[in-house]
């Protein structure tokens, strides 16, 4: 392109968003595998063992909280409030998983 027509403001700005689209994109799909996972987990629980299961869908549901928490710092403070109450669910239902998983093995 000729330096008549390149604008570095532009040029810049487009670079911003493609990286901010890029970084978009992959927190999207560790979403997608975390969802996945607590899908997966009661299937793997008929299919193997309920300890399995469990232990999957605990894994899950810490990821997804720490995904969770990770994306409420990034947005503006009334989703990052509602953010911060999901993540907390998140682990507390992860905390009775491992307690329900713990009583399994013992």
């Amino acid at each position: 392109m000729s330096d008549l027509f390149k604008n570095e403001e532009r040029t810049a700005e487009e670079q911003r968003q493609m990286e901010a689209i890029r970084r978009e994109r992959a927190v999207n799909v560790k979403a997608l595998i975390f969802t996945l996972a607590v899908v997966m987990a009661p299937f793997l629980a008929l299919l193997f063992s309920i300890e399995l299961g469990l232990f999957v869908l605990a894994l899950a549901l810490a990821f997804t909280t720490w995904l969770t928490l990770k994306g409420a710092s990034e947005v503006g403070p009334v989703p990052r409030s509602r953010l911060r109450v999901i993540a907390g669910l998140n682990f507390v239902i992860m905390l009775v998983v491992l307690g329900i998983l713990a009583l399994r093995l013992t």
